[in-house]
């Protein structure tokens, strides 16, 4: 039974290439399937934070986009930046449409390395405020769209739900398989084959803190909740790790979000089970729509439904057009049903 005390719960059709079935093979294709993506040429604009340490805002801006265009922030996962596959890919195909885009290092991250102390983590939203209020000084007549990849999204929904007042052109967010309940997604991740994917981001976790200055303890961490309770947690005002994702997750706050949200999802994901997401009431602006497959930010189709297989990308450029044309699933057969 879904716990939900108002947001919509959509199932959502997804024909997964048949080269990758299940979650482990669409996550690993996801990563590591070649895109073609042009060279970079953004302009880099530092936003200064109240502590002194600064976040790097990457903006490519398509030929013909005017003042009053929309323009899109995009928000990185777990040891991302603006370089990570997704926010390349998805940044070119919205410029191509004519959205001008701002993909956001985080603290420590890519371009942001060097310019911080602290450290990113799930619960940095003032940061992605601050770029927010960059963006609408840059474009104070443009209709800004936020999309959040994983723990970019649980950042989204956080800056949703507690900064305020938001700019005041934040039409709507798109979030792709965050993880609304830290515990419980470091918990899955300590299980069988998913602590392949906990060795990984421990390892790019702590490639990225010793690339930004910092040093590991003397008793390494051997797991992502050592690290959090080791490294995260101290350097960022948390008790432990557990006090961290306790005021770091965004779960309980969905509830009170008013800005439109919708929210992919795939049941399959092994590092953010969906019962994660789906247990917490959610305010009538977010709506939730889940696949069966897609693994964790993979989601590659068919090439006769989608040219490139990036279902994902696809999805998200759709969901930028009005939003009651998808909400029909006689009129977009990219929808499945509602369930009971």
């Amino acid at each position: 039974m879904l716990m939900n005390a108002g947001g919509r719960h959509v199932d959502l059709a997804f024909s997964s290439h048949s080269f990758f079935r299940g979650g482990h093979a669409q996550t690993l294709a996801g990563l590591y399937l070649p895109s073609q993506t042009p060279d970079y040429s953004a302009i880099q604009h530092e936003v200064r934070l109240p502590d002194g340490d600064a976040i790097v805002l990457h903006d490519d801006q398509p030929l013909g986009w005017t003042p009053s265009s929309r323009v899109a922030l995009l928000i990185h996962g777990l040891a991302g930046c603006h370089g990570s596959g997704y926010m390349r890919r998805v940044a070119s195909k919205l410029n191509r449409l004519g959205v001008r885009t701002f993909r956001l290092d985080m603290r420590g991250m890519g371009a942001a390395a060097g310019r911080a102390r602290g450290l990113a983590h799930a619960g940095r939203h003032a940061d992605a405020h601050a770029a927010l209020t960059t963006i609408g000084e840059l474009c104070p007549r443009s209709p800004i769209v936020m999309i959040g990849f994983s723990l970019g999204g649980n950042i989204t929904l956080n800056c949703l739900a507690l900064e305020s007042p938001l700019p005041a052109h934040v039409e709507r967010a798109i979030v792709v398989s965050p993880p609304t309940d830290l515990q419980e997604c470091c918990d899955q991740l300590r299980h069988g084959v998913r602590r392949a994917y906990d060795r990984y981001l421990l390892h790019l976790l702590c490639s990225a803190w010793l690339r930004a200055g910092g040093k590991l303890p003397a008793r390494r961490p051997r797991s992502l909740f050592e690290f959090d309770d080791l490294i995260t947690a101290p350097h960022s005002g948390f008790r432990n790790a557990e006090d961290y994702y306790a005021q770091s997750s965004s779960g309980p706050r969905m509830s009170g979000i008013s800005t439109p949200v919708r929210i992919l999802a795939a049941a399959d994901d092994p590092m953010v089970p969906v019962r994660s997401i789906r247990k917490f009431p959610r305010s009538k602006s977010v709506e939730l729509c889940v696949t069966a497959t897609g693994g964790h930010l993979g989601f590659i189709g068919r090439r006769k439904e989608v040219p490139d297989r990036r279902w994902m990308d696809h999805l998200i450029l759709r969901w930028l057009g009005p939003w009651e044309s998808v909400h029909d699933p006689l009129t977009d057969p990219c929808f499945g049903h509602e369930p009971d």
